[in-house]
């Protein structure tokens, strides 16, 4: 109908047919020739985009430099096609612009008989229907996964849907204490600026005002402000708006959006930012409450399997081994040991461990210390977690050990007893949080019972080895004629059996 309708009337008859009707609907009216080359467009055009009319016939092809760089490609194929074939169109896309803008337009275009005029359409700006719809969508697609990492890629891909920016990142802050995870886009080296952020946004007095006021901050120029914290990566930023992500009236991270221009972000903008921000912080709590449910049940179960070392015949170190692989299973670490008190001496003893550049030295070193380890652990807390050995004053930097940059220890007891201290080692600050301290507290509780229980196994049959053996020497040693051959089949006998590496006897005359 519309294709006849336009076949039927001349230019001179439609276009201002057409005006009228598009400038009361709020529509621009454009006409282009089969190569897309812009012939005509209404002078709304010059408000809604912010370029004056007359570019768009003095540079036939300036409405595709207008297109957003990740719709040109497909939306300028797309209408070649649908012209080179004749054939009408509509489409919706995003176009920046005079003043840096995202806006969606929703276009349809016919074709006419008329070969001076070949091809006519219509734009219309929907970008607030457009955006109300993205933010459904945003809220469906994030609330649809559980995990962090997911909720944070869809939330700064959906972001570039409905805002135009230069770079922007999601921090957060479980623990309240340190950065632990960091997103980000925009930025030159993704990496290197992840890494600087976690390092030195900790102590960002703009952050520190979010999180009392709970409020978003918005500055048209950082570089009058004073408490900035320039990161690598990220000179180019001129204009910052941030918004907190709360959840039970804390903040648990900041989304955050950067623009080269100064004065870019207006009132408008920070409305969709707060909503896009209460979202992340919803689907951010239950991906964590989904995590410490999973966290709980792997603990449960690695737990159970703790206890099973309680009956079992397994050797010493195969235990210490085991308890190594079952701590891995619910905190990652670099390093791992297990020092033993030693009443005799009053100190503790390395008596096994892994992840460490050289055992051997780590052992000697630890054994020289004394109660290094225990002291550590003061009043009657069981667990102690340092965030940066480098910055804690209990901490004793030794060479087996500079690599160690965050540090667990946890007192493995038995009946109120103290037999010594499970350590956990991160080569990286801040790799280990409270949450971290209780689950290797835990985990200490049932090892230490475990490991107690082995020794005493060990100590057992090692005293009845021992006794068989000591009955063996009897038995071999009744028939011996003289003290040299005594002497020769006791030896052989207790070094096969006890003491292959070295055993002899000293007669003193």
């Amino acid at each position: 109908m519309m294709d006849e309708f336009v076949t039927d009337l001349s230019e001179d008859v439609l276009r201002p047919l057409l005006d009228n009707l598009l400038s009361a609907m709020g529509g621009i009216l454009w006409s282009a020739d089969m190569d897309g080359r812009y012939l005509r467009a209404s002078l709304e055009i010059e408000e809604l985009l912010g370029y004056p009319a007359a570019v768009w016939q003095e540079q036939p092809y300036f409405w595709q430099s207008c297109l957003h760089p990740d719709d040109r490609v497909w939306v300028i194929d797309h209408c070649r096609t649908h012209m080179a074939d004749r054939r009408p169109y509509q489409i919706e896309y995003r176009v920046i612009t005079g003043n840096g803008r995202l806006i969606w337009i929703h276009e349809i275009a016919l074709p006419t008989p008329d070969p001076e005029i070949p091809i006519i359409g219509v734009k219309h700006d929907v970008t607030e229907s457009k955006t109300r719809t993205l933010l459904h969508q945003f809220a469906r697609n994030i609330g649809a996964t559980l995990n962090q990492q997911e909720i944070l890629r869809i939330s700064l891909h959906q972001l570039k849907q409905v805002f135009t920016f230069d770079s922007s990142s999601i921090y957060l802050n479980p623990s309240g204490d340190h950065i632990e995870f960091i997103a980000g886009i925009g930025f030159s080296d993704p990496e290197m600026t992840t890494q600087a952020v976690q390092n030195l946004l900790v102590g960002s007095p703009i952050l520190a005002q979010m999180s009392r006021d709970l409020q978003p901050f918005i500055s048209g120029d950082v570089r009058q402000l004073s408490g900035w914290i320039w990161i690598p990566g990220a000179e180019h930023v001129r204009s910052f708006l941030a918004v907190p992500l709360v959840s039970r009236d804390q903040m648990m991270g900041a989304l955050m959006i950067d623009s080269r221009e100064t004065d870019y972000f207006t009132p408008n903008d920070l409305q969709i930012i707060e909503t896009l921000a209460q979202h992340i912080a919803i689907s951010i709590e239950n991906a964590w409450l989904f995590e410490d449910a999973k966290q709980q049940l792997k603990l449960s179960q690695t737990l159970q399997q703790v206890g099973s070392l309680l009956t079992t015949s397994m050797s010493l170190h195969a235990v210490y081994e085991r308890i190594f692989d079952l701590l891995a299973e619910v905190v990652t670490y670099d390093s791992v040991s297990i020092q033993l008190f030693n009443s005799g001496s009053r100190k503790v003893d390395l008596v096994a461990g892994r992840g460490f550049p050289d055992f051997e030295l780590a052992r000697q070193t630890v054994n020289s210390l004394g109660t290094t380890a225990l002291d550590k652990i003061s009043g009657d807390a069981v667990v102690t977690v340092i965030p940066d050995t480098w910055k804690d004053k209990r901490w004793v930097n030794v060479p087996p050990a500079e690599y160690i940059r965050s540090w667990i220890g946890a007192l493995l007891q038995v009946k109120g007893e103290t037999i010594g201290v499970l350590n956990v080692d991160g080569a990286r600050s801040n790799a280990f949080t409270e949450e971290d301290g209780r689950l290797v507290a835990a985990f200490a509780n049932q090892a230490a019972v475990a490991i107690a229980n082995a020794r005493l196994y060990e100590e057992t049959r090692l005293r009845a080895d021992e006794l068989a053996i000591l009955h063996r020497v009897a038995m071999a040693t009744a028939s011996a004629i003289d003290v040299d051959e005594l002497l020769r089949i006791a030896t052989e006998t207790i070094a096969n059996s006890l003491y292959p590496e070295m055993f002899g006897f000293v007669l003193v005359d």
